[in-house]
C-alpha cells in the first residue's frame, strides 16, 4: 500500500472533505515550465473566483492586490502567481488580468508581499513535489482557458 492509498483509506473512513484535492492531483517531478504561466490573460472575475476556490490568499497591497500565494503554513514553503492588480472594492466584472510569473519560495513567518524578496525564492525542485503539483494545479485552475498576450 503506497502513502497516497492509505491516506485515501484515512480520509474516506473519516469522512474527511479536503479543502483542495491535493489527493487527486497527480504527483509531477523534475523539471517544471514556469515560463508557461507568463503573459495569460484572464477576467478579473474568473481569477477571483478560481482563487478563491482553491483557498488561495491575496498579496498584500493597500489599495490593489498583485499576487495570489499557496502556502504550506506548518513546513514554511510557498507558490506565488504575480499578475497586473486587482484594485481592492464590491466591483469586479471583466476586466482583463495579464499573468506575470509564478515563484516558489522560503519563509520562516508568512508575509503576504506582492513582491517576494530574491533571497527567499527557491527552485521548484527544492520543495517537496506534492507541494509543488498542488500549486501548479491552482495556478492553472486560476488560467482556466486563458489566451496568451499578444
Amino acid at each position: 500500500m503506497t502513502k497516497r492509498d492509505i491516506w485515501e483509506k484515512y480520509t474516506r473512513k473519516n469522512k474527511w472533505k479536503q479543502p483542495i484535492p491535493q489527493l487527486k492531483i497527480p504527483v509531477c517531478q523534475g523539471q517544471y515550465d514556469l515560463a508557461v504561466f507568463t503573459g495569460i490573460q484572464v477576467t478579473q472575475l474568473f481569477m477571483i473566483t478560481a482563487a478563491g476556490k482553491w483557498g488561495l490568499y491575496q498579496g498584500s497591497g493597500r489599495n490593489q492586490y498583485m499576487s495570489y500565494h499557496m502556502a504550506d503554513l506548518l513546513h514554511g514553503y510557498g507558490a506565488q502567481l504575480t499578475f497586473d492588480g486587482i484594485w481592492r472594492g464590491p466591483e469586479y466584472g471583466p476586466e482583463i488580468i495579464t499573468i506575470d510569473k509564478v515563484i516558489f519560495y522560503r519563509f520562516r513567518h508568512l508575509l503576504l508581499w506582492d513582491h517576494v524578496p530574491e533571497s527567499l525564492v527557491c527552485a521548484p525542485e527544492e520543495l517537496p513535489a506534492r507541494f509543488v503539483s498542488t500549486a501548479m494545479a491552482a495556478f492553472q485552475g486560476i488560467i482556466g482557458k486563458g489566451k496568451k498576450k499578444e
